[in-house]
């Protein structure tokens, strides 16, 4: 019975170890996540945020001292003249082209195509179209849009930390069977002492029936 219990605990603790192993591996997990990685995003997003805040206040204070569309021309012939910029622009050179609401506006041609990059404290890339009215209407609606960038930009902030106080809480759970893996390792250690004194008190007894039966045995072979 005691080598069946034996057999029993030794697989529980097996199991047992097997989860707490689990356990700590998924804590050294979560203790990278709050401790580096979610800081280092959540920096990283703040300081995006913070440039694409500063592109905002530069696109209203233009806005407002020029609320009209103003690229030196108007759409359709500031979109013929890009055109035409492009064709004559060499492959992979980023060239400055002009200022669009205070915004320096680069141009970058490439095998594919050609992008336009408005160059704020963050860079914002439109791609260029053969449309020469549509393209302007894309810067408009890049800069329109950064209050929607900032918006989501704060979102994921907020989710960053959110996160990084879950991991924290997760983190400091205790194992769900502490107690329990210290109960069945308490119970082998009795076990195991239990069966090595039966062992020892085996020993002992065949060395004393050998040094019973000894005798006899001399004096048959002796006759």
């Amino acid at each position: 019975p005691l080598i069946m219990e034996k057999m029993e605990v030794d697989n529980e603790v097996t199991r047992l170890r097997v989860l707490k192993a689990a356990y700590d591996g998924k804590r050294y997990i979560l203790q990278d996540a709050f401790t580096f990685q979610y800081p280092q995003r959540i920096q990283k997003r703040t300081e995006e945020l913070e440039r694409v805040q500063e592109d905002i206040r530069t696109r209203d204070e233009a806005v407002k001292n020029a609320p009209q569309f103003e690229i030196t021309q108007e759409r359709k012939e500031a979109g013929v003249i890009l055109q035409e910029i492009i064709s004559n622009t060499v492959l992979y050179d980023a060239i400055e082209i002009g200022r669009f609401r205070n915004f320096p506006l680069l141009l970058k041609k490439h095998s594919m195509g050609a992008d336009i990059m408005i160059a704020g404290k963050n860079t914002y890339k439109v791609e260029v179209s053969t449309s020469d009215v549509g393209n302007m209407v894309r810067l408009e609606n890049v800069l329109n849009g950064l209050d929607k960038d900032a918006e989501l930009l704060g979102q994921k902030i907020h989710n960053y930390e959110v996160d990084l106080e879950n991991a924290k809480m997760e983190y400091a759970k205790e194992f769900q069977y502490e107690g329990l893996l210290k109960e069945k390792l308490r119970r082998q250690t009795e076990i195991n002492s239990q069966l090595e004194i039966k062992e020892e008190e085996e020993v002992v007894m065949a060395e004393e029936m050998e040094e019973t039966i000894a005798p006899p045995q001399a004096a048959t072979i002796a006759r």
